[in-house]
């Protein structure tokens, strides 16, 4: 399937999402409009890329919303435009911790013989049945763990000894900034890691618990085995997503990281797509700032 729509198809879908919602009760009209069409790409009547124009081109005679949501793209580009309304629903699943074979299932009709998309979605697929853990989700399970990977460096030890450590991670924990906590102990590395998922960074929280060794790291294995799974799903749908805007941007379109902005602002609502760091590429969202703070060491 070759989607490329251009970039002039692909804002007008995002326009006519955006007028659609900004009218009384849009968001709840978009979503339903959403999950019509879903069940029509669905149906075991849409078999390849090749059913799409034409169940949908029937489907808009009967359906207002949805005929609104298409408005004059070209019969050869509508394959395209119903990915990219597709994907809103993936990217929620994949941050809202929620499986996503059935989204899999639909991408993989959609996406045809693309072999880019095809890779990428082989990569999802070992998590499709059970979802992987969203960044928030990650961020709680390491808050539950953290003490525990600083008690196992200290197994056996006096009371007090175990409570002093203890009380250091949670004094290192208000650091605020990675930068003021020094050391490489393991009290030091989980308050740095908590830090940067605070932030969202699930990738540098990881780099930094690699630093653990003996038992602290056998003790945060299983956050490091959810942690994974995450970022390869991240990654593949990021490929994945990518491989659509790019395509559906066209020769001379606009930037991948302008679509993805558009993308998100348009598809907003009540059902946001899930935009990992690496795709916002500047499109407004902001890290969290922390306040300055002197530099902690960690005995």
């Amino acid at each position: 399937m070759v989607i490329n729509p251009g970039s002039a198809a692909f804002a007008q879908v995002l326009a006519n999402v955006t007028a659609l919602r900004q009218q009384q009760g849009g968001d709840v009209v978009v979503s339903e409009a959403l999950g019509r069409l879903r069940s029509l790409l669905a149906s075991p009547d849409v078999r390849s890329p090749a059913d799409v124009d034409r169940a949908v081109s029937q489907a808009r005679s009967t359906d207002k919303t949805l005929d609104d949501l298409f408005g004059s793209v070209k019969r050869e580009d509508v394959g395209a435009a119903a990915m990219l309304l597709a994907l809103n629903a993936f990217r929620s699943d994949i941050s809202g911790n929620r499986p996503y074979a059935e989204d899999l299932a639909l991408l993989k009709k959609l996406s045809g013989d693309n072999p880019r998309m095809n890779r990428a979605l082989q990569h999802l697929a070992p998590y499709a049945a059970s979802g992987v853990m969203s960044p928030q989700t990650l961020q709680v399970e390491l808050q539950g763990l953290a003490k525990d990977i600083v008690l196992a460096q200290v197994q056996g030890q006096d009371v007090s000894v175990r409570d002093a450590a203890v009380k250091r991670l949670e004094r290192l924990s208000r650091a605020g900034k990675t930068g003021a906590i020094v050391g490489a102990t393991p009290d030091a590395v989980v308050a740095r890691a908590q830090i940067l998922l605070d932030k969202g960074d699930v990738r540098g929280a990881m780099n930094e618990l690699q630093r653990l060794s003996g038992p602290s790291a056998e003790a945060a294995r299983p956050w490091m085995n959810n942690a994974t799974n995450y970022v390869i799903a991240d990654q593949s749908s990021d490929e994945l997503t990518q491989g659509v805007l790019q395509a559906m941007s066209g020769a001379g379109g606009l930037p991948v990281g302008d679509l993805v902005r558009r993308l998100k602002e348009s598809l907003g609502g009540t059902s946001v797509p899930y935009l990992s760091p690496a795709l916002r590429n500047g499109s407004g969202g902001a890290g969290v700032v922390a306040p300055a703070t002197r530099s902690i060491t960690a005995p």
